[in-house]
């Protein structure tokens, strides 16, 4: 398919530099969605003095995702203030690290199902696979087409939130005060409320949904 095909041209000059804001204010409500799923539950384990007992990999796995969504903020940020040129370098990067946060998914995907198994929790084993999969198996491709597309920038951007959106399933699914468990709306809603909002946006600015 033609990079060009159904896509509008990018945005430039003041037009451009709000858009590029939007998506970075858009990145921090993306940081109000993580901290509200899992910031409770690390205070819960803070308070309790449970947070040393979790397994490394576990630690290690939520630096690495937090990580992504730092460098995705700082990221959007860029062509914002006119540094479009460092965003394209950094870019390069994000690829890398990518990989390595799939990586390090499928390693606590892998050690959490092992853990049920042993607990003879065959039924809990199988449901701790369902987000994690959601991840590896949705994010590659995602991120993967927003990569192809970076010459695209009203693509590439669009893709982007997403890709990262993707991961924000186990924050949310960590929300308590949604219901236990939520109803699937209000489940979607607060999950997929970027790409919601990202919709409103072109449906007031374009007319239309982007593609």
């Amino acid at each position: 398919m033609s990079k060009s095909i159904g896509l509008p041209a990018p945005l430039t000059g003041v037009a451009g530099t709000t858009a590029s804001r939007f998506y970075l204010h858009l990145s921090l409500w993306m940081w109000v969605l993580a901290i509200g799923g899992f910031g409770p539950r690390l205070v819960a384990q803070l308070s309790a003095g449970s947070w040393s007992s979790m397994p490394l990999v576990v630690h290690a796995h939520a630096v690495v995702y937090f990580g992504w969504l730092a460098l995705y903020s700082y990221q959007v940020s860029l062509p914002a203030t006119g540094r479009t040129n460092r965003h394209r370098q950094l870019g390069k990067y994000l690829v890398g690290y990518a990989g390595l946060m799939i990586a390090m998914g499928v390693t606590v995907m892998l050690a959490r199902f092992a853990e049920r198994i042993a607990a003879g929790q065959q039924e809990l084993a199988a449901s701790v696979l369902v987000n994690p999969l959601t991840d590896m198996l949705v994010f590659p491709v995602l991120f993967g087409l927003a990569v192809h597309f970076r010459t695209v920038p009203s693509a590439h951007k669009r893709l982007m939130v997403v890709a990262t959106t993707m991961l924000l399933i186990a924050a949310v699914g960590r929300m308590q005060f949604l219901g236990a468990p939520p109803g699937v709306f209000i489940y979607d809603l607060v999950w997929l409320s970027p790409i919601w909002i990202a919709m409103i946006r072109d449906l007031l600015i374009h007319r239309s949904v982007h593609p």
